[in-house]
C-alpha cells in the first residue's frame, strides 16, 4: 500500500494547490506536515470515518447541485446539522475553487462548529456529472466527468486532521486503477474497501469447512477480536447490515473488519 502513502501529482497535488489558493490560517504549516508524514496519523480515525460513511448511488443523470442537496439532507437526517447550510457550504466551496477535482473524483468538504466527529457521505455516479468550478487560470468551467464524490465534514477544532483525511482520499484517487475499481465495485462494501488502507482492514467470507466457520451462529458480542479490531460492515444476501452486538453471523456473510495493522494480520493468519 506504499503507493497510497506517497505524495504525488494528480489528485493530491490538486488538493494542495486548491487549498493553498484559499490562504487559510495555518494552512502552510499543516500542508508541510502532511507532505512530511505522507498519510494520516496513527490516531486519525480515517478507517472509522469510511466505515461509518453513508453511501449513495445515482444511476441516472443528476447535476452536482442536485446531488449536493440530497447529500446535505442525508447529513441532516443522521447528524441534525442544517441541510441548507451544508448545501450552501459545499456549493460555495466548488465556486471558489476549494473543492479538489481530479481523475473522475471530487472532494467537497467543510468544517463546522459543534461537530464532534468527522463524517462522510460517499457518492457513486454512473452517468456523466460535471462540476462548475474555476480552473487554475481562475476561469469558471465544467470540470469532469465525475463518478466519485466524497463529501467530508469535520469539527472546526481539528483542521489538521481534516486535511490529512482529504489527503488520504486524494492519495487513493491517484492510484492508476482507482476509477476502474470504483465503477466495477458491486456494492457499498466494496466501495468502502477501495478506500480503506490494506494493512488496516480484512475482508472475510464466512464459509463452512474453513477456519471462519467458527463464527457461524454466534453473535458479535460473543466473538473475541484482537484489541482495536471491529466488524465494520456485514454483507448478507445482497444487503448491507450495520453490525450490532446481538447480530448473529450466518454462513455466507462477508465481513469487513477494521483495526490496527497487527490485529488485522493476526486475524488474516488465523482465518484466511
Amino acid at each position: 500500500y506504499a503507493q497510497n502513502r506517497v505524495v504525488r501529482s494528480g489528485a493530491i497535488y490538486h488538493l494542495f494547490a486548491r487549498l493553498g489558493e484559499q490562504r487559510f490560517e495555518g494552512l502552510d504549516r499543516e500542508l508541510r506536515g502532511i507532505m512530511k508524514e505522507k498519510g494520516v496519523r496513527e490516531e486519525d480515525p480515517f478507517d472509522e470515518v469510511v466505515a461509518r460513511a453513508q453511501v449513495m448511488e445515482f444511476t441516472k443523470e443528476h447535476r452536482f447541485g442536485e446531488i449536493t442537496r440530497q447529500v446535505a439532507i442525508e447529513f441532516e437526517r443522521n447528524l441534525g446539522v442544517d441541510a441548507k447550510e451544508l448545501e450552501q457550504g459545499f456549493l460555495e466551496g466548488s465556486r471558489i475553487g476549494a473543492t479538489p477535482i481530479s481523475r473522475g473524483a471530487a472532494l467537497p468538504h467543510i468544517r463546522l462548529p459543534d461537530l464532534k466527529l468527522a463524517e462522510m457521505v460517499i457518492v457513486r455516479v454512473n452517468e456523466l456529472c460535471f462540476v462548475e468550478a474555476p480552473d487554475f487560470s481562475g476561469k469558471i468551467s465544467l470540470q469532469g466527468p465525475i463518478h466519485a464524490f466524497f463529501y467530508l465534514i469535520s469539527p472546526n477544532e481539528n483542521p489538521g486532521q481534516h486535511l490529512r483525511i482529504l489527503a488520504q482520499i486524494a492519495g487513493r484517487i491517484d492510484d492508476e486503477n482507482f476509477l476502474k475499481d470504483w465503477l466495477d465495485a458491486s456494492d457499498e462494501q466494496e466501495l468502502k474497501e477501495i478506500l480503506l488502507r490494506d494493512e488496516r482492514f480484512l475482508s472475510l467470507r464466512i464459509r463452512n469447512n474453513t477456519p471462519s466457520s467458527v463464527f457461524i451462529g454466534r453473535s458479535l458480542k460473543d466473538i473475541r477480536m484482537p484489541e482495536d479490531c471491529l466488524v465494520a460492515v456485514i454483507r448478507r444476501r445482497g444487503e448491507t447490515i450495520v453490525p450490532r452486538g446481538l447480530t448473529v453471523l450466518l454462513e455466507g456473510d462477508r465481513l469487513t473488519i477494521i483495526g490496527d495493522a497487527q490485529g488485522i494480520e493476526q486475524l488474516n493468519n488465523k482465518y484466511n
